[in-house]
């Protein structure tokens, strides 16, 4: 599905590292992109593609952290350190790499992914 605006477009299709995407779009966002690997193609697409990215993670890591240790305490901090085990860290260093700014992390205080890092890079 292509959507036209006046600011933007947006497609919203299956993506894959195969997906071709007009020169002209310069910013990927995976919402709760969902399994792991995604998130990785994401960045990894952006960052190869002279790309800006936003991803609002998928909660997964962190049902599986609770699932793994149901009594354990939960609060920012763990949340960051899991999710930064598996795509913080990676993020930063791919864009670093490939010269695309700084890494940003934020945590949305409310709304359903209230708790789950969104990163995005800042140029």
């Amino acid at each position: 599905m292509i959507s036209d605006d006046e600011r933007f477009k947006m497609i919203k299709a299956s993506f894959t590292l195969d997906t071709k995407l007009p020169s002209e779009y310069n910013l990927l966002v995976g919402i709760i992109p969902c399994p792991d690997t995604l998130t990785i193609s994401i960045i990894d697409y952006a960052c190869n593609n002279n790309r800006d990215f936003y991803i609002a993670f998928c909660p997964c890591a962190l049902s599986n952290y609770i699932r793994l240790y149901p009594n354990a305490p939960l609060n920012e901090e763990i949340v960051y350190s899991i999710y930064e085990e598996k795509y913080i860290n990676y993020a930063r260093e791919m864009i670093k790499r490939f010269g695309l700014g700084s890494l940003e992390v934020m945590f949305p205080e409310y709304g359903y992914n209230q708790g789950i890092p969104i990163i995005y890079n800042r140029r």
